[in-house]
């Protein structure tokens, strides 16, 4: 977890800091590259939710994590 001091940081520095995970996904041929870049922002949105949601969001959000984990393995059942 983030201290304050860190939380702030993140909020102040919010586009540099995104600007070093758009230009490692540009810097390479890998066409997972986007499915790792959304993978993160999924991580970083779950994180808010555990710390700052109601145990009622942390179920519903806990619900759509779930959802979709079992839609990209029917991906590769098709």
């Amino acid at each position: 977890h983030l201290t304050e001091a860190g939380t702030a940081y993140v909020e102040e520095h919010r586009a540099e800091l995104d600007a070093v995970w758009e230009s490692a996904a540009a810097d390479g041929d890998d066409p997972a590259a986007g499915l790792f870049e959304q993978v993160g922002q999924l991580h970083a949105a779950a994180a808010q939710v555990a710390s700052a949601g109601t145990p009622e969001q942390v179920a519903t959000a806990t619900a759509a994590v779930t959802e979709a984990r079992k839609a990209l393995y029917r991906l590769l059942a098709e």
